[in-house]
């Protein structure tokens, strides 16, 4: 059986959605059979710079349904989905709703991951913390300031 052989681009840190979508549009257009990105949480800090590995600015999941939108012939996937991040159930369905969206064009790498900062216990955040943190991302707003009693921990 004769494959030919392919290309690929990979990208995960656009600096807007605009320029993820004209990224993919770009890869399509110079015949490249594929756009991927990583699957990785760490952000920016010590445990992603003992790494070695670049900040990845976007998740994976909503980044290559952009992706598969904004273009229609170009396959779009991830080179290893984490399943230790997600359900199990919850992915399967993700990943069949983004293949049938994208009308089959998703390529899809499933693995364990390796980067060791991702696999170290978290520290344990309040709820306020986590409305705090996404409405920095421009998702929401901050909730207010307010003093509860609330205890972070490093161990689960």
């Amino acid at each position: 059986m004769n494959k030919p052989f392919r290309f690929g681009l990979q990208a995960y840190a656009p600096n807007s959605g605009k320029e993820w979508r004209e990224l993919a549009r770009k890869a399509e257009a110079s015949g490249f059979s594929s756009f991927h990105l990583a699957d990785h949480i760490i952000g920016p800090g010590p445990a992603l710079t003992a790494t070695g590995h670049p900040i990845q600015t976007v998740a994976a999941i909503p980044a290559m349904a952009v992706a598969a939108e904004a273009t229609s012939t170009i396959k779009v996937g991830c080179r290893v989905l984490c399943v230790d991040y997600r359900s199990p159930v919850m992915l399967a369905k993700e990943v069949a709703t983004l293949d049938f969206f994208s009308e089959g064009r998703l390529e899809l790498g499933l693995g364990a991951g390796w980067l060791q900062g991702e696999y170290e216990p978290p520290t344990i955040i309040s709820l306020v913390t986590v409305f705090v943190v996404v409405g920095s991302t421009g998702v929401g707003r901050p909730i207010q300031n307010r003093r509860l009693p609330l205890e972070a921990s490093s161990r689960w």
